[in-house]
């Protein structure tokens, strides 16, 4: 079973290379396409423009979904949050204070 940080770690690294991947096969493409004029300078500049943007689009996708497969992954095996150790940490403030006063 893989551990929640190689989860998160693979998740970031499949979203950054994802965009940077998209951006260089957009560059290369517009600038393939230019080159055969097929399209001029400024519609290839708003044609990188436009994938990019879906690229992000797809990448914000992408990670919510791997947010959500991290957060059922950490609910199903039963591993405490942050918020679950502040909890705990206010009860045990409390029994301290508590005790002080006894």
């Amino acid at each position: 079973m893989k551990t929640i940080q190689s989860l998160v770690r693979n998740s970031l690294l499949i979203g950054f290379g994802t965009a940077a991947l998209t951006k260089e096969k957009a560059e290369k493409f517009v600038k393939e396409i230019t080159k055969n004029q097929k399209i001029n300078s400024t519609e290839g500049k708003k044609l990188v423009n436009d994938l990019l943007i879906q690229s992000k689009k797809q990448g914000e996708k992408l990670q919510t979904i791997v947010n959500k497969e991290v957060q059922r992954t950490i609910n199903k095996i039963g591993i405490a949050t942050k918020k679950d150790l502040k909890v705990l940490e206010k009860k045990i403030s409390n029994l301290s204070k508590k005790k002080k006063k006894r």
